[in-house]
């Protein structure tokens, strides 16, 4: 049960259709505690929902929610970086900011506040099979917001990546790991029944921009979609958006991409990547260290118990000649 799950809520009342484009960034560093997977929705004729509903297929707390829109709305140079245009930001008091391109085309950035956002355990009996979030619609009266926008990070992954070591000598694994990263989203056979049972009205995303973003010393060795584009991430931009950690230095933008209408999505990928820090360097100094000891120990054993016991043949073998020879 490893596949992530999107949809909504209509309101029966209201004869418009939403169009909904999805953003997924997987953010995949070298240290496994800053993985995180993040989320864009940008609903067209969003008063027509009444909520939006995200599975994950682990454990989530709103301690690893974090809501994008609000640094998004006050930094024009990230905004522009996430949708490569010139954008223009008009911000209010309200949870809603204005977005412009230079065609004049607009939509509203939408912050999520504590009383939008609710979390509850999906259970089979007594085991936890994931966490579902409800964001509800805020449709308030203002006739000038038709498309919305909401950005959120979720802190943490699980389910979705596996990460092995691979031992071709016995220090292999140490440094050479393999990561299989498996990304689904409404993939029946691998969500809770409960789950499929809400997805089953078939609602579509009109398209969809995926990317993942890890170290560039990562390798592919295998994946199931062909690629769009991939680039070096922009540092000076992109590390203000991380909280400037030096982790996000050097990071590879990979980028899938899908224009048509689709209900479900699977990406299959393998990649290798060398591990390398100063504790596991120091580790293994001390390893390669212990191991000479204990060759050292050993051999200096072995070679003294051989010459003991060849000092003692000889001197046997020579008593029993001068016995002989009495």
């Amino acid at each position: 049960m490893n596949s992530i799950a999107i949809w909504w809520d209509k309101d029966v009342n209201i004869r418009s259709i939403p169009k909904t484009h999805l953003d997924i960034n997987i953010w995949l560093p070298k240290q496994e505690k800053l993985n995180a997977i993040e989320f864009g929705l940008k609903i067209e004729n969003f008063k027509s929902l009444q909520a939006i509903y995200l599975f994950l297929p682990f454990d989530c707390q709103y301690s690893d929610f974090d809501d994008k829109t609000i640094e998004l709305s006050k930094n024009a140079k990230l905004t522009n970086a996430l949708f490569n245009k010139n954008m223009s930001i008009s911000n209010s008091d309200g949870i809603f900011h204005k977005v412009t391109d230079p065609e004049k085309n607009f939509f509203h950035y939408c912050n999520i506040s504590n009383d939008d956002i609710e979390f509850k355990d999906v259970k089979d009996k007594e085991t936890k099979l994931g966490t579902k979030i409800c964001i509800k619609i805020n449709n308030n009266n203002d006739n000038n917001v038709n498309t919305i926008y909401y950005r959120f990070r979720i802190n943490k992954i699980e389910n979705i990546l596996k990460t092995v070591s691979e031992n071709n000598f016995i220090i292999d694994g140490f440094f050479k790991k393999l990561n299989f990263i498996e990304f689904n989203i409404n993939t029946v056979r691998k969500l809770p029944s409960t789950i499929v049972q809400n997805i089953a009205n078939g609602d579509k995303f009109s398209s969809m921009n995926l990317f993942l973003i890890t170290d560039m010393t990562t390798n592919f060795s295998f994946m199931s979609s062909d690629l769009k584009a991939s680039r070096i991430l922009e540092n000076p931009i992109w590390n203000e958006y991380n909280g400037n950690n030096e982790l996000f230095n050097k990071m590879v933008a990979y980028h899938w991409k899908k224009n048509n209408e689709f209900e479900d999505f699977s990406l299959f990928l393998k990649t290798k990547y060398i591990k390398r820090n100063k504790s596991l360097f120091i580790l293994m100094i001390i390893f390669m260290l212990l191991i000479g000891c204990i060759g050292g120990v050993g051999g200096n054993f072995l070679t003294t118990k051989c010459f003991n016991n060849f000092i003692v043949e000889k001197k046997v073998t020579t008593n029993s000649i001068e016995e002989k020879s009495k």
